[in-house]
């Protein structure tokens, strides 16, 4: 079940800020953006300020916010000049000026496309959370990548601003706006029956635990709201390994085009103008199908590209990523315990669970179940230590 309580969560405290710094004077610090700096600023911040760190913490990923008053003008202009310099983005307003203060209203999920540039990917969370790598790994490899609740707009921009030079996309979300849906992983019918009773008692629509043709169904309830979603939470989370609550805003999707119908030109003029696939490769791609056009969608964008795709006779689907899993197959081994290491650090896997990794073991069978980006930073990391692997969808 997707976690409410993500890793990174800012207390969402409204009081009103406590005056810091000895300094008396007119002017008053404000912070409009963390900028690049992220969670980093709590040290810069701390000599200064007299609160603690988890409401500078709270300041910072709550932007704009007040971070000193009573300041002259002199020593004001002084510490902006200095935080500014970090990456933040902060102000001087005489103590009279009015400004709006953000809430902790979003939440954030990493997006990586290009596998290859996750160690900036990786570096960057790092600095912006100010936390160890085995604790941003922890979060990378989850589906969606939660990585921050209770921000502020300015916040969650700012975030997506740093990212965007690593080379990764983040989707935004202000959770209690969104919609959710419910889905059953891998359970028996006497689980799924009593999640359809809570779902029940709670006054949601569910649909009946199997299909007409008897195989069990994956949605528990579709296009619920916060409020709805905020009822049931807590009871579920005894079927965390058999229920997942996603967040709309954190759906992706992959577009496979399955066939052309009757105007493969108009599917051309497509593939070229709203999926950017260039002509010279049309031909080979239409004779290969199905193919996936584009690859993490998402949830918002997908209808347009099935629309458009049908208008020209074209039929079209959207693979859902998000819940997707898999396992690997180790082909060909060079080192085994680099291999074990890699496994161990991103997969989460001890030596004592793993198949034999020699070479008359081989191919063995690593089960997962691994994320999207989980299993393609496996596999990119092996090849880089001469293990070979293909990735086996759950």
């Amino acid at each position: 079940m997707e976690e409410r309580q993500l890793s990174i969560m800012v207390p969402n405290t409204r009081r009103p800020p406590a005056s810091c710094g000895t300094a008396k004077g007119e002017y008053r610090l404000v912070m409009d953006s963390p900028g690049d700096a992220g969670i980093g600023l709590v040290k810069s911040l701390r000599s200064v300020c007299s609160c603690s760190d988890r409401e500078i913490a709270r300041r910072i990923f709550q932007s704009p916010s007040l971070l000193l008053s009573d300041l002259d003008r002199n020593a004001a202009e002084k510490l902006s000049g200095i935080l500014n310099q970090t990456g933040a983005k902060t102000r001087v307003l005489p103590a009279g000026r009015e400004f709006v203060e953000g809430k902790g209203e979003y939440e954030i999920a990493l997006v990586v496309r290009d596998i290859e540039r996750i160690g900036d990917v990786l570096a960057t969370v790092c600095r912006l959370l100010h936390v160890q790598p085995v604790e941003v790994i922890n979060l990378m490899v989850r589906s969606p990548a939660g990585l921050a609740g209770n921000l502020s707009l300015a916040a969650a921009e700012a975030f997506r601003d740093s990212l965007s030079v690593a080379g990764a996309e983040l989707d935004i979300s202000k959770y209690r706006e969104a919609r959710f849906d419910v889905f059953l992983g891998r359970s028996d019918d006497m689980d799924r029956r009593r999640i359809r009773e809570i779902l029940v008692r709670a006054g949601i629509d569910t649909p009946p635990v199997r299909n007409e043709n008897g195989s069990p169904q994956p949605m528990a309830a579709t296009d619920l709201g916060w409020n709805e979603v905020d009822r049931v939470r807590k009871e579920l989370t005894r079927f965390s390994e058999q229920v997942k609550i996603l967040n709309r805003d954190f759906a992706r999707f992959d577009i496979v085009l399955q066939r052309t119908g009757d105007h493969p030109r108009k599917v051309s003029e497509i593939l070229k103008d709203r999926f950017g696939i260039p002509g010279t490769v049309h031909a080979r791609l239409l004779g290969a199908l199905p193919v996936a056009l584009a690859r993490e969608v998402p949830c918002a964008e997908v209808g347009g590209h099935l629309n458009a795709l049908e208008s020209a006779g074209a039929t079209a689907g959207a693979n859902m990523t998000s819940l997707q899993t898999f396992d690997l197959r180790i082909d060909t081994v060079e080192s085994p315990e680099k291999t074990i290491s890699i496994l161990a650090m991103l997969g989460g896997k001890q030596a004592s669970s793993l198949p034999s990794l020699r070479n008359a073991g081989l191919p063995a069978l690593v089960e997962g179940p691994f994320t999207p980006l989980q299993a393609r930073w496996l596999q990119k990391d092996l090849r880089a230590v001469g293990t070979r692997c293909a990735l086996k969808l759950r």
